[in-house]
């Protein structure tokens, strides 16, 4: 399930980083270093919201929060967790 989860996340980062050779992204990659601008982050904070159906805080709205790989599968790791009850 998690794996699935993360294949998910993967998808809608590289979409939204639109770089095409971030399909292999490392955990702690760090988004902006790859040409994620400050609209595209929002983009994809939407899209990981409605894809999983969850709200990520908003003090974690932030790409210093959000920047890596790794920081994202937290939160909507999270998010899943707070949703289950």
């Amino acid at each position: 399930m998690m794996d699935e989860i993360i294949q998910k996340i993967i998808e809608i980062v590289t979409r939204n980083i639109g770089n095409e050779q971030c399909l292999t992204l490392e955990p702690n990659c760090n988004l902006s270093e790859l040409g994620m601008s400050s609209m595209a982050f929002i983009q994809m904070v939407v899209e990981i919201e409605e894809t999983f159906d969850i709200e990520i805080p908003d003090e974690k709205v932030m790409i210093s929060q959000l920047g890596t790989l790794d920081q994202i599968i937290n939160v909507v790791r999270d998010g899943l967790k707070l949703k289950e009850h």
